[in-house]
């Protein structure tokens, strides 16, 4: 078969970069290419925290996801990625493993897999009508002719996109973070009554609620992001008012209390 064509209608792609530029190169492709939820991947946990903040430092709403974390961290990165919270996740092929085969509109390789059986592995996160897209930097020649053979791809490559404009866009929800959960009877439909019922938000925009034992996420649109902290924190909740703050992706994570 075409190397860009599979029965799944998913785009496979290889795109020559020089491994000094790399990072220009990554954040030129998802510039041109980012529509939705897209994943990086990476062979090394240290290198998806590195990626993950030039990324950052670049304007994308980018985290890093993989084993060195602490699972409530984890759990967090990819709560903020459900929640439309999360442009870029950068992982290792373990943690990807977490995904949901078939969920997403493109996965980059940031760095081709060492192992060729990866390809198979990276393939089946992207959903029909999305994009596997490989950066291949002359140092790799050797994995990316074991790919090609491995899966009868054509060898050709192309230059990277590009950008219609340079600019970065936001994750279109913001997740916020309330100390408290169902062991404070709270419930969902008490939050989203709170703030679906205030003229200034509607239930639309109003995304995931998902209430825990002792705190609660919120996903809320990024344009009444400010206002909903403000109802949340000027009322009283079963006599209580709750600490909330908004989970921001370009800075470190902070576990909730």
């Amino acid at each position: 078969m075409d190397w860009n064509e599979n029965p799944t209608g998913i785009e496979e792609r290889f795109h020559r970069v020089s491994n000094d530029h790399r990072d220009d190169s990554l954040n030129r492709l998802l510039m041109a290419r980012h529509s939705g939820a897209t994943l990086v991947l990476c062979n090394m946990k240290q290198q998806c925290e590195v990626v993950a903040r030039t990324l950052r430092n670049a304007g994308w709403y980018a985290r890093a996801l993989h084993g060195n974390l602490e699972a409530r961290d984890r759990d967090q990165v990819l709560l903020q990625f459900m929640n439309s919270s999360i442009s870029v996740i950068v992982a290792t092929d373990v943690a990807a493993g977490t995904f949901t085969p078939a969920s997403l509109e493109l996965v980059v390789s940031y760095d081709l897999p060492r192992n060729p059986e990866m390809h198979a592995q990276r393939l089946e996160y992207v959903r029909p009508g999305g994009a596997l897209v490989y950066l291949v930097a002359t140092e790799e020649e050797q994995r990316f002719r074991r790919i090609v053979s491995r899966f009868n791809l054509d060898p050709e490559t192309e230059p990277l996109p590009a950008p219609e404009q340079w600019v970065v866009p936001q994750p279109p929800f913001v997740t916020l973070l309330l100390n408290g959960g169902s062991k404070d009877r709270l419930s969902e439909g008490e939050l989203r009554n709170l703030l679906g019922s205030n003229d200034a938000i509607g239930e639309h925009d109003l995304g995931r609620v998902e209430v825990r034992s002792f705190c609660s996420y919120l996903a809320v649109r990024r344009d009444v992001s400010r206002r909903a902290l403000e109802i949340i924190r000027g009322t009283r909740l079963h006599g209580k008012h709750y600490a909330v703050r908004a989970l921001d992706s370009r800075v470190a994570i902070e576990g909730a209390t």
